[in-house]
C-alpha cells in the first residue's frame, strides 16, 4: 500500500499515493507516533492528494482515519487534511466531532503555516 510517514520540522507528515485502506493509514499514522523524532501531541498533516478514492466507498469509509487521530491512541494536537473537499470534509467532520481541532486544505503550504502557527 502506499502509504508514508515523515517528520518534517515537527510535523508528522502522512502521505498516501494510489490505492488505499482507512486500515493501512491508521497502521502507518500509528507506527508513525512511536518515532523518537516527533514531540507529543504531533501536529499531523495527512496528504491524501495523490490518493485514489473509489466513489463506490463512500465518505463513511474514510471516517476510521479520523477516528483515529482523535482518538485516544492517537495524541494529535490539530490535524490538516490535504486533499479533495468532499474527502477533507469527510475527516475534517468525524474529527472535529471527535473534539480534534482539524482544517482542510487545497495547499500543503497553508496547511503546514496553520500547523505550524499553533
Amino acid at each position: 500500500m502506499p502509504v508514508f510517514h515523515s517528520v518534517e520540522g515537527g510535523l508528522l507528515l502522512v502521505t498516501v499515493d494510489g490505492d488505499f485502506t482507512a486500515a493501512e493509514v491508521v497502521r502507518v499514522g500509528g507506527k508513525a507516533l512511536e518515532s523518537p523524532d516527533l514531540v507529543l501531541p504531533a501536529f499531523v498533516l495527512l496528504d491524501l492528494s495523490g490518493a485514489a478514492v473509489p466513489a463506490s466507498a463512500g465518505t463513511a469509509a474514510l471516517e476510521p482515519i479520523a477516528s483515529f487521530f482523535a482518538g485516544p491512541r492517537a495524541p494529535t494536537a490539530r490535524l490538516a487534511v490535504l486533499a479533495a473537499p468532499d474527502i477533507a470534509a469527510a475527516i475534517v467532520g468525524a474529527a472535529a466531532d471527535s473534539g480534534l481541532e482539524s482544517r482542510a486544505f487545497q495547499m500543503k503550504s497553508e496547511a503546514r503555516d496553520w500547523l505550524a502557527g499553533y
